[in-house]
């Protein structure tokens, strides 16, 4: 996996990655994981090539939603 790919994703304002999420800034913070892990994030990394960060982020998207209700 390519860490490099969530820095490339923080620089884009659509997807809504912040620093503060990136680097756990706000320890065990629900809002900084839906961040990272949402599927603005997962579609700016598979428009970027990054498909492996891709689908890691949509399945623990996926786990979140479905635990979610």
């Amino acid at each position: 996996m390519d860490v490099t790919s969530f820095d490339a994703a923080m620089m884009d304002p659509h997807t809504g990655l912040t620093h503060a999420a990136l680097v756990g800034e706000r320890k065990q913070s629900v809002p900084d994981a839906e961040k990272m892990l949402s599927y603005l994030v997962a579609k700016f990394l598979r428009q970027h090539g990054y498909e492996i960060e891709a689908y890691y982020v949509e399945t623990v998207a996926g786990w979140h939603e479905a635990a979610d209700g």
